[in-house]
């Protein structure tokens, strides 16, 4: 894209020999569109210095950082996912506390209501083993 982009604008003698690659790639860079991909492949440079002038290296370096971020955001998104139903109970103080309805079934102001089981009932562990099962797995990333 870029080799077409420079082909279509006539610039092909500026990006000629090892000064015009170096610029390519730091065009190619500081077109990175997410800025903490962006920042990550400048970080990552000084490491591996040969990626400023060569397109096959900095291709692979860009592509090695967007693929940790990904998995990363993906791992984030999953555990958020997991937090909506994993919430701990709440602590013992509050469960022992008395509830308006006392033990004849009767409320506060001394009329009987109905129990209701379902609002009471918290995920269970099968409920939640089905969950996971049926949550498709994130693919395998070779490193």
């Amino acid at each position: 894209m870029c080799n077409q982009l420079i082909e279509e604008h006539g610039l092909v003698a500026c990006f000629d020999g090892e000064y015009g690659a170096k610029e390519k790639c730091k065009l190619q860079i500081e077109s990175l569109s997410p800025g903490e991909l962006k920042s990550e492949v400048k970080n990552a440079i000084r490491l591996v210095p040969d990626a400023r002038s060569d397109e096959c290296k900095l291709h692979n370096l860009v592509l090695d950082k967007a693929l940790k971020q990904d998995r990363d955001f993906r791992r984030r998104k999953r555990s958020r996912y997991d937090e909506q139903f994993d919430k701990p109970d709440k602590p013992a103080k509050l469960q022992n506390r008395k509830s308006p309805v006392d033990h004849a079934g009767r409320g506060q102001y001394g009329r009987s209501e109905k129990k209701n089981w379902t609002a009471a009932m918290k995920p269970t562990e099968l409920y939640n083993k089905l969950r996971r099962e049926f949550v498709l797995p994130l693919p395998k990333m070779d490193a």
